[in-house]
């Protein structure tokens, strides 16, 4: 067994079929297929059931995914790493909350350029669930993201990097724009413009939200904060948000706290299975020196 079965095996099982994962690899079909069968003679079972389409992963397979997954994503961290040796320059993948690039984490990210000038920052957007799927995969070597009561899961470790209230984005023509902060109750009958599926607070205020008797009705789903405010500010719905966004102050939006409901953590996550490079140990080291413990309730 090599990198290389493992890759082919992977994009098989990610893509969901030989000829979408040749095509991916840009490799003929007949070199991938004659790969995955000596993986299976070697292992001594079956991955993948051909009977289906697209093609499914056996038990097995699913395990091996796992595995597969892990080790080359350690692959590419040494190969990384060793480059940097060689050429006294590297990359970092970090991947970021989208309404956190239109506040602090240009200013963040350009400081950090500064200070380490051999390493190269190449930048993903996205919300929780997608940034987190990307880092186990080992599509990107850091994320800056939303979690609830420490560091999730096992195969993630990292830190605190500042505290983040939520709040209810309304237009300055809703009811409830006057008030000093608003219970989650008192949102029952509203229409919400909500982030992409896989978003924490979404997912997090849903749940409060059913605990107290009611399912968010879901008006707009936006990609991105700018175009949730824009929305709110045409009193076309409410937003759960970070609190942070006030400073964005957007054209007819009031951003209230929400009563009752927990801060999230702003947490730097890394892989915990795979050799942190310098690059990573730097920029780790750094963001704990810019970071803060107290909620956030405006622009840092």
């Amino acid at each position: 067994m090599d990198l290389r079965q493992l890759t082919y095996f992977r994009a098989v099982a990610t893509l969901g079929g030989f000829r979408r994962a040749a095509e991916e690899l840009r490799i003929a079909q007949p070199a991938i297929s004659e790969q995955i069968r000596r993986l299976e003679a070697e292992l001594g079972t079956t991955l993948f059931d051909r009977s289906t389409r697209p093609v499914a992963l056996t038990p097995a397979g699913e395990r091996l995914l796992t595995h597969a997954n892990r080790l080359l994503s350690e692959a590419a961290a040494v190969l990384e790493d060793m480059r940097g040796f060689a050429t006294e320059r590297s990359t970092l993948r970090v991947g970021t909350l989208q309404y956190l690039t239109l506040l602090d984490i240009p200013e963040v990210l350009s400081r950090f350029g500064a200070a380490h000038a051999g390493i190269e920052l190449n930048v993903t957007v996205g919300n929780t669930g997608e940034l987190e799927a990307l880092l186990l995969r080992g599509d990107l070597d850091v994320v800056i993201v939303h979690t609830e009561g420490g560091v999730p899961g096992d195969r993630l470790t990292g830190e605190p990097w500042r505290r983040e209230e939520v709040a209810v984005a309304v237009s300055l023509e809703h009811p409830l724009s006057g008030r000093e902060d608003v219970a989650v109750q008192e949102l029952a009958d509203a229409r919400f413009v909500t982030s992409r599926v896989g978003g924490l607070i979404r997912e997090t205020f849903r749940a409060r939200a059913r605990a107290v008797g009611f399912d968010p009705e879901v008006a707009f789903e936006a990609s991105d904060v700018a175009t949730t405010l824009s929305l709110v500010g045409r009193d076309l719905g409410v937003a759960i948000v970070p609190r942070s966004v006030q400073a964005l102050h957007a054209d007819n939006v009031v951003v209230l706290p929400l009563r009752s409901t927990t801060a999230l953590d702003v947490c730097l996550l890394r892989d915990a299975h795979r050799t942190p490079t310098p690059a990573i140990e730097a920029f780790m080291g750094f963001m704990a020196k810019t970071g803060s413990n107290a909620p956030s309730s405006g622009a840092r």
